[in-house]
């Protein structure tokens, strides 16, 4: 959903005409909204977001608890306390950032279909980058909590911790491969929702605008949750090691130990339940953004001017 120039039209998913950028919304009430929104969501999911990790941190052969076992809804408060402020982090960068890229592409001729995908591709890149500087430190202790053995301990203590033992940097462990995993699977999420969106109206102009939304996002969601979930695995392995006392390495080689133990098959370990997540994430989330934009639109002055 990005702006593009005046003359090209129906770029922006979910509704034909000119696309809204952020100068065209109200942003307190989109951010705030949206924000809170997605936050909302994150606590839905949560059960499949904390399944997975307990899937990709379990032992080979070890027990694997099922989806709402206790402890599924451990390290939540973390989670939510992050997410509200990378949220609007994300949905702040994920507009400007796609506005101006979409905004280069075309006026250097680049044809519509091909300007939104790549568009769309920088904008959730640099909002993925964006909201990672926020959520990261609340992601180790939020992983930390769903691995523990026993009663977890506090959000606050946690931190504490991991700052008297590794420094403050260690509430950025992992952030190099949190990087590697989440900018591309951003990209590469939001270019192909573009690429399938513009794909299924140009092919089956007919098709219901809510059913090419969902179509594109689980497309998207699918693929994008398999092809990144090696890179996932070694992220949440890299940091909560030092959850149950054990060693901070770094992330190269614990994806050396990791295959060299229990095999390559052992970084896809959690896809269905990461794919699952992905997926109505996704559908939801598109759906809700296009109808917030809407709802968020200004109005334009213009209008009446010329009535009068």
């Amino acid at each position: 959903a990005m702006l593009v120039p005046e003359d090209i039209v129906a770029i922006d998913a979910g509704h034909a005409g000119p696309s809204r950028g952020l100068d065209d919304l109200d942003k307190p009430r989109f951010l705030g909204t949206g924000a809170a929104m997605y936050t909302g969501l994150t606590v839905a999911l949560y059960p499949l977001h904390s399944q997975k990790t307990r899937s990709q941190t379990a032992t080979q052969g070890g027990p694997r608890p099922g989806l709402l076992a206790p402890g599924a809804y451990r390290g939540l408060a973390a989670a939510a306390m992050g997410s509200l402020p990378a949220r609007v982090c994300y949905i702040f960068a994920l507009e400007a950032g796609g506005h101006h890229a979409t905004t280069w592409l075309a006026g250097r001729g680049l044809k519509p279909e091909a300007a939104a995908s790549l568009g769309g591709a920088v904008g959730g890149a640099s909002a993925a980058m964006t909201s990672m500087l926020v959520y990261v430190p609340f992601d180790i202790i939020s992983q930390q909590q769903i691995v523990s053995k026993g009663t977890p301990e506090s959000t606050l203590a946690i931190a504490r911790r991991i700052v008297s033992t590794e420094g403050f940097p260690g509430l950025y462990r992992g952030m190099g491969i949190t990087m590697i995993t989440y900018l591309p699977s951003s990209a590469l999420w939001w270019g192909l929702y573009k690429a399938t969106h513009k794909s299924i109206e140009r092919t089956s102009p007919l098709t219901p605008t809510l059913l090419v939304e969902v179509a594109s996002a689980t497309v998207a969601g699918a693929f994008t949750s398999t092809l990144t979930m090696p890179l996932d695995a070694i992220k949440t392995r890299t940091q909560v090691q030092s959850a149950n006392g054990g060693e901070a390495v770094h992330f190269v080689r614990v994806a050396r130990e990791l295959v060299a133990t229990e095999g390559i098959c052992s970084l896809w370990r959690g896809v269905f339940w990461r794919g699952t997540h992905t997926i109505i994430w996704g559908c939801t989330m598109v759906v809700c953004y296009e109808q917030l934009k809407r709802w968020a639109a200004k109005t334009k002055p213009l209008a009446r001017s010329r009535d009068e």
